[in-house]
């Protein structure tokens, strides 16, 4: 069996970061190693709990998502962004993509398409 991808998850709404953990905590593919409501240093954080793959509100106050998307490939090992929003256009998509994101899930999907979409993520395959 393949080990599970290691997630951190960050989103301004402590409610959905609980069902997050939950959800992740009992699928044998994926692994929480963390959860943020958004604060400074956020990429630091994240980097110290070894997340393979982020799932990552576009909408965190004070937080800018393209600084989290570029620090996180620059590190070492680059760490994967599936952006999560409920926005959802082609134009928005594209510039995720371009800013270095592997993939985009709308919030109104299916937690196990999302996590389809972190296995893919995980395994260097853009999912958008």
């Amino acid at each position: 069996m393949d080990d599970p991808v290691r997630v951190f998850v960050v989103d301004d709404d402590s409610k959905l970061l609980a069902v997050w953990k939950r959800f992740l905590s009992k699928r044998p593919a994926a692994e929480c190693v963390g959860t943020s409501l958004g604060e400074a240093a956020l990429a630091q954080i994240i980097i110290e709990a070894n997340a393979q793959v982020v799932i990552l509100d576009l909408s965190i106050p004070d937080v800018d998502p393209l600084d989290v998307i570029s620090d996180l490939a620059d590190a070492t090992p680059p760490i994967r962004v599936l952006i999560y929003s409920g926005r959802s256009d082609i134009g928005l998509r594209q510039s995720l993509e371009q800013a270095g994101a592997w993939g985009f899930a709308d919030k109104l999907e299916n937690p196990h398409a999302i996590l389809e979409r972190i296995r893919l993520i995980a395994d260097g395959k853009k999912a958008f």
